[in-house]
Order: C-alpha cells, then structure tokens, then sequence
C-alpha cells in the first residue's frame, strides 16, 4: 500500500469517522481529514493538533454537531462534546512518535461510519513530489 510505504511517508493514518448521519457524510468527513495538508504535517511533525482535524470534518460538509464531537487519537481521547479533555502532553508525544497511528471521529448526528486510511506528509514527499517532471 502507497499509504503504508510509499513517497517518504514515515506514519499510516487510519481515519475512522463514526456517529455520521449517513455513509456518504461519514465518507466525506474521512476524505476530507485524510486529504488535509494540515493534518498530514501535523502528524508528521508529531504535533497533536486536534483543531486541525475537527476543523477538516467541519469543512467537508458532513453534518455534525460541533458541541458533541469526540475525537481520539491512538485511542486516547483528546476532545469531548466538542470540548479538549486536557491529555497530557506527555502522553500525546509517545503516541504521535508511532507509525501506526488511528484517529477516531465522532459526528454525533448519526449512527454511519467509515474508514479511509492515508500518510503523513514529510519533507521526503515534498522532494520526491518536487523533483521529477511529467
């Protein structure tokens, strides 16, 4: 898999969008995580920035409900109804340091899912991606 190996990824993402209104909204919300240049980077530079990810759900035009959203990364939940739990950093390092790496949103607006997987973005994809010519 590309995603696991390919162009200087150094971590596989697995996005995993739950409590959707329906599959399509789970879908566009997983895409619209895995597609993020903000998340990729964030993830590469092992920063946790759970903004990044709620703020790409919010924009790929699925419904939820911003003031029940609860994300998890690694299996640690780092926001509650919308709300940041206070994970200490400590613990958020040690799980943004691994290549395996799963996020979990909840909609809270229904009861659909879905899983789309991706990488990171590292200055290795940048090189690659910038030097060659078509």
């Amino acid at each position: 898999m590309i995603a696991h190996d390919g162009e200087g990824a150094t971590k596989f993402l697995e996005v995993n969008i739950i409590g959707a209104a329906s599959f399509a909204d789970a879908k566009l919300a997983a895409m619209a995580i895995a597609k993020s240049p903000l998340v990729k980077t964030a993830f590469f530079g092992e920063d946790p920035n759970w903004g990044r990810i709620v703020c790409a759900a919010g924009y790929s035009g699925a419904s939820m409900q911003a003031d029940r959203v609860t994300l998890s990364i690694g299996g640690v939940k780092l926001v509650e109804n919308g709300l940041n739990v206070g994970v200490p950093l400590e613990e958020l390092t040690s799980i943004m340091a691994e290549h395996d790496i799963s996020i979990t949103v909840d909609l809270a607006a229904g009861k659909e899912k879905a899983t789309v997987w991706t990488c990171d973005f590292s200055y290795e994809y940048v090189k690659i991606n910038g030097e060659y010519h078509t």
